[in-house]
């Protein structure tokens, strides 16, 4: 069987997927190398500091010193713009650039004195969760901060840094525990009971954004702080918010061809599955009943995507269920996700490898070095894209 590609070539289907995933990473990294430049978005989602962490494992694995190189020049581009705080973003990229060079620290990719680079970083974001209100979850904002805190906090060996850290960890749980309640709880209770089916572009929206401050306190009682209260408050949010998404048959039904709605469950199921020490005899549901229409459907066709960002979070997805349930409920799709990445990746249009003009998206959450990294964890068989990368990179 052969599958045509938007530029008239013709990839078969039976090609190994090593074979595909190899040229697909070779013209990443390629094109990454040549246009990283262009990058105006110094974060990790979307921009340089997403490329730099792409390149830096694309370097341990083809042991290329010039992808090193281009990597920590553009990790030296991020760190410039932190230190001015015109840059728009300045507030996003804190947290950030600071959980990416314990991230790279982490993988023998960068020598850093870790504690002296990242202290006036430390004394900033504790700060702000110790005195400052946070205004909303779904800019992830907060969700950057708790991240980049717990790996302090879970690798300082300064008592009294460690001391300050929980109680801005504490702090923030509290703020999160507020917003919840007004901001997302009410808006998800309200679609439901009135059927809005029009409302799942922003129903999923709320989701994810559920899931996300719910990994983060998951992450943050795993160390044992304020781990009765968390444990109490996402056992609630399970029971009223994402128990009841998993059973919502209006959302089962449209799974097959649309990608939000399928990667949002993937995205779900994991998150459920995360928090399942925390919720004690709470509602669980069967990962391959809910799946299963998606399995049949698009989704795992051969048939490239333009929604590439959702592409890619299902594939990371389902890795890191596989992961965290233990046994290998997925394994026997990544071959067919590996394909559909290849696939959608050299569509012809602007924004794609083949792309006769334009700049194609680089970024981590939706583009090339999202793909790279996805087709690395594939070749390598790691888990590259972690629970934490993604919830920097979802929203």
């Amino acid at each position: 069987m052969k599958l045509q590609t938007g530029n008239g070539a013709t990839l078969s289907r039976n090609l190994p997927v090593d074979i595909m995933a190899e040229e697909l990473l070779s013209k990443i990294a390629h094109l990454l190398m040549a246009k990283a430049q262009v990058a105006s978005d110094p974060t990790i989602p979307m921009g340089k500091a997403g490329i730099s962490l792409f390149l830096f494992h694309y370097y341990q694995y083809c042991k290329k010193e010039e992808y090193y190189n281009k990597a920590y020049a553009l990790l030296d581009q991020v760190y410039e713009c932190l230190s001015d705080p015109a840059t728009p973003v300045h507030k996003t990229l804190q947290p950030q650039l600071g959980w990416l060079f314990m991230h790279l620290q982490k993988h023998d990719l960068i020598d850093l004195n870790i504690d002296e680079v990242l202290d006036s970083t430390d004394a900033a974001l504790c700060n702000i969760c110790v005195h400052e209100e946070f205004k909303q979850l779904s800019d992830n904002y907060i969700v950057n901060i708790g991240l980049y805190l717990l790996e302090r906090y879970q690798h300082t060996e300064n008592r009294l840094k460690k001391m300050r850290i929980e109680e801005a960890l504490i702090s923030l749980a509290d703020e999160i525990n507020a917003l919840y309640t007004c901001e997302i709880k009410k808006k998800i209770i309200d679609i439901y009971q009135h059927e809005q089916t029009s409302a799942e572009l922003v129903l999923n929206k709320l989701i994810r954004t559920t899931c996300n401050t719910s990994l983060l306190l998951a992450k943050i009682a795993a160390t044992g702080i304020y781990k009765q209260v968390i444990s109490d408050r996402l056992y609630e949010i399970n029971e009223t918010v994402i128990a009841p998404f998993l059973s919502h048959q209006q959302i089962c039904k449209s799974l097959s061809p649309c990608y939000p709605d399928y990667s949002t469950l993937i995205y779900t199921l994991f998150t459920q599955t995360y928090i399942r020490p925390f919720v004690m005899n709470g509602t669980v549901y069967n990962y391959r009943e809910l799946t299963k229409s998606g399995i049949s459907g698009t989704v795992y066709s051969a048939e490239p995507t333009p929604y590439t960002g959702d592409l890619l979070l299902i594939f990371s997805g389902l890795r890191l269920l596989n992961s965290t349930a233990g046994h290998p409920l997925f394994t026997e799709h990544f071959q067919e996700l590996s394909r559909k990445i290849h696939a959608s990746f050299h569509k012809n249009a602007c924004g794609y490898l083949d792309g006769p003009v334009g700049i194609p998206d680089l970024g981590l959450k939706d583009g090339m070095a999202g793909a790279g990294i996805a087709m690395l964890a594939s070749l390598k068989n790691e888990l590259l894209i972690t629970a934490d990368l993604i919830l920097i990179i979802t929203d």
